[in-house]
């Protein structure tokens, strides 16, 4: 990966390494070792972007490749937010019914809120490439 990326092993090493306060990976480099991972198939190449966006308040996940745009694939993108929303819902009223989270039902709502949002940017990227077809 250093090689692709223009630079040593030992400075590469550096950069990643936490307690070295002279090698600071840039946001290019932080972008090129995601996009390399992925190429490799490294399992969860995004999980550090995840932590980082969290950190700072925010969320991120993949955006779906948007190709062919039939009405119904745009119905069953809209059906399956739907259905995803639906499941917060069934599992926020399971989790409060006894006035109390226990950490698997906030593990349990954090899946489904995370798939119902995932499911809302994709019909979002839907709405969208259809609208740039339209033009």
């Amino acid at each position: 990966m250093a090689k692709r990326m223009g630079m040593s092993v030992a400075v590469l090493r550096n950069k990643l390494a936490p307690g070295i306060k002279t090698h600071h990976v840039n946001d290019e480099e932080d972008s090129l070792i995601i996009e390399f991972s992925q190429e490799a198939n490294v399992e969860e190449p995004c999980r550090a972007l995840i932590a980082k966006n969290y950190r700072h308040g925010l969320i991120a996940f993949p955006m779906p490749a948007v190709q062919h745009l039939s009405d119904d694939d745009l119905t069953h993108a809209l059906c399956r937010a739907m259905k995803e929303c639906s499941d917060v819902t069934a599992s926020a009223s399971s989790a409060l019914a006894d006035g109390r989270v226990t950490a698997a039902e906030l593990d349990q709502l954090e899946k489904e809120t995370q798939e119902a949002l995932a499911a809302i940017v994709e019909l979002r990227e839907r709405y969208r490439a259809r609208a740039e077809g339209s033009k």
